[in-house]
């Protein structure tokens, strides 16, 4: 882009020029080729310019057979289990279905009505520009698909690991693909884990999960049991069982999202 030249690294060659400038000429000799293209939220005048891009890059594109187009789109248009009956821009407002999802989902579909060489990534739902480098990260399809604390999360920084593998290896030509963050915790992060407010219940009696103080590393999460308003407790005095995150054989601070 224009203006963004001095964030390339030392001795890289650099075109300085609109995508809606590029011209085949321009991109001969490249195996593939990364489109970041993107417009603010807060622009909404500015949203068909993702259709306008994509349907530019289709034309250069054609000429150049060899050389693949990987776009980066949006999370909208991933479904959002493997019934593949819904997807995510379906649950969204009609400003945001209209808006830049909305745009990114019409992209996909040029893409895949085209003969031209290309991918198509879509990062997970939230896509975290200021996010932690993990170094690692779990692919998938057309579904959201979650990271191990059940997020759909991805920082720009594993994404931009998983966008220049899939150009090394091309396992996704002519199809879409996401991704989402391979390790959920980062020691510069607060954890939240989600439970259910749900019990087991026999003759009076329950065993659910419990915690004595919602503070972000404050409570003691434990697995209890009672009788009427009785919490039965072992001999030494303690609830059941002591629940904990551990990361690399050490407890981690959490909290817990109920």
């Amino acid at each position: 882009r224009p203006g963004s030249e001095d964030r390339a690294p030392a001795g890289a060659k650099i075109l300085a020029k609109s995508l809606f400038d590029l011209t085949a000429a321009d991109l001969e000799g490249f195996e593939a080729v990364v489109s970041a293209f993107g417009t603010p939220f807060d622009q909404p005048e500015r949203v068909k310019e993702h259709v306008l891009a994509a349907k530019h890059l289709i034309s250069v594109f054609k000429d150049l057979p060899k050389t693949r187009i990987i776009f980066i789109g949006g999370a909208g248009s991933l479904y959002t289990d493997e019934s593949q009956t819904s997807t995510i821009l379906d649950g969204m407002p009609e400003f945001l279905k209209n808006g830049v999802p909305g745009a990114a989902k019409e992209a996909l579909e040029l893409f895949r009505e085209s003969n031209v060489n290309w991918s198509f990534f879509s990062p997970a739902y939230t896509f975290d520009s200021k996010g932690a480098r993990s170094g690692s990260y779990t692919l998938g399809g057309d579904v959201k698909i979650l990271n191990r604390v059940g997020k759909s999360y991805i920082s720009y920084a594993d994404a931009a690991i998983a966008l220049v593998d899939e150009a090394e290896t091309g396992a996704h030509t002519g199809k879409r693909f996401t991704a989402v963050s391979g390790d959920p915790y980062f020691r510069d992060m607060e954890q939240y884990f989600n439970i259910e407010r749900y019990m087991f219940s026999r003759a009076g009696c329950w065993l659910g999960l419990k915690i004595d103080d919602p503070r972000y590393g404050k409570g003691a999460l434990t697995l209890s049991t009672s009788r009427g308003m009785r919490t039965h407790r072992r001999p030494d005095g303690v609830d059941l069982f002591r629940i904990y995150p551990t990361y690399e054989g050490k407890r981690v601070p959490f909290a817990v999202h109920q």
